[in-house]
């Protein structure tokens, strides 16, 4: 799966030759390629005398470790995930519809997609489950028999309830499913950063599959971490790019990522939650914030609703911090536009 943005570690530092060098690893998690960069913590003679490992290196683990508990929390594909067990719970066709508790992890998450899905209208849905799952991207055993809108009956954020009281989840209907997918990448991202933070580490980034970043510092004195955002048709061309301050967040999403189908049919995993159809063509969508969460989420509703449009100011004044491009293809031509707060740190390449 390649997406659209990726860090200029190397380019962008431009260091003296006696600079400490920066520590950098990839790990598979999440379903996805994770990338963390740090420069050393400072190590004193007696740790050196230990022979263990770094501060550095444990910070990594521990950022790392992070990624692990997320994937955990709130995986579709893991049967065991605690979300995943929340729903088989939540979804069962009963008449009194069952109040699911939970542990303060999940719920606090399930509140920050709700409280997204609110300000955005709906347009943001961590209810779509149903759908992606029918689509197939989501593991499924058996094709699903019922209509597109039978499966609509079991999507609607507005019918998923919390009890903050007793932290509880209740579902309207049997057979609805939650998919964090559309939000998760940005809170690992964040928990990543913090882990590293608490760790020493004070100049880092962190790269979750090359959707969700968070910057730690810098680089190098002098120097920002740049992000390239490149053409939907050619990941080789560069459309623009932008640099990170010390706790900026950067999510991007594209039809380009995930996609089912050939031709005019093709699809991708961009569904639209008030339609249920499943996005097609050529589009990207990048938002910096210093939400790292939040960011990840509202790259969403902008597939779906014009940035300039009536539908959009409301979301917008609800994040008046994010700036947001969009990047898409029309009869094989580029069209980009750029919104929200300083929307001229997009610098467009020429």
């Amino acid at each position: 799966m390649k997406l659209l943005a990726t860090i200029l570690v190397l380019a962008t530092c431009s260091c003296a030759q006696d600079a400490p060098r920066p520590y950098h690893q990839q790990r598979y998690i999440m379903g996805t390629l994770c990338e963390i960069t740090a420069l050393p913590v400072p190590e004193s003679p007696a740790d050196a005398d230990k022979k263990q490992q770094s501060k550095t290196d444990a910070a990594m683990d521990a950022a790392f470790g992070q990624l692990h508990q997320v994937d955990w929390l709130l995986s579709n594909w893991d049967k065991d995930s605690e979300l995943m067990k929340m729903i088989r719970a939540a979804a069962m066709p009963r008449k009194k519809r069952p109040k699911i508790h939970v542990g303060d992890a999940l719920f606090n998450r399930l509140t920050a997609a709700l409280h997204v899905a609110e300000v955005t209208d709906g347009w943001f849905d961590p209810s779509v489950g149903p759908l992606v799952r029918a689509y197939g991207f989501l593991p499924r055993e058996r094709k699903q028999p019922w209509s597109l809108a039978q499966i609509r009956e079991h999507v609607g954020w507005r019918k998923v309830k919390l009890d903050p009281a007793n932290k509880t989840v209740e579902f309207a209907t049997p057979g609805m499913e939650i998919d964090m997918g559309g939000i998760a990448k940005g809170y690992a991202a964040a928990l990543a950063a913090k882990a590293l933070r608490d760790h020493g580490v004070t100049d880092g980034f962190v790269n979750i599959g090359e959707s969700s970043m968070v910057a730690i510092g810098s680089p190098a004195p002098g120097k920002s971490w740049i992000v390239e955002i490149y053409d939907p048709r050619d990941r080789t061309k560069t459309v623009a790019w932008t640099r990170l301050a010390d706790g900026e967040a950067l999510a991007t999403s594209g039809t380009y990522e995930k996609t089912l189908g050939e031709g005019e049919k093709k699809k991708s995993h961009l569904i639209n939650p008030k339609t249920g159809e499943g996005l097609g063509g050529l589009h990207s969508v990048t938002v910096v914030m210093r939400d790292a969460e939040a960011a990840d989420a509202f790259t969403k509703p902008f597939f779906f609703i014009p940035a300039r449009s009536k539908a959009a100011s409301p979301m917008l004044r609800n994040f008046r911090a994010a700036r947001v491009m969009l990047i898409s293809v029309d009869a094989d031509e580029l069209r980009t536009d750029s919104v929200g707060a300083q929307p001229e740190r997009f610098h467009k390449m020429k």
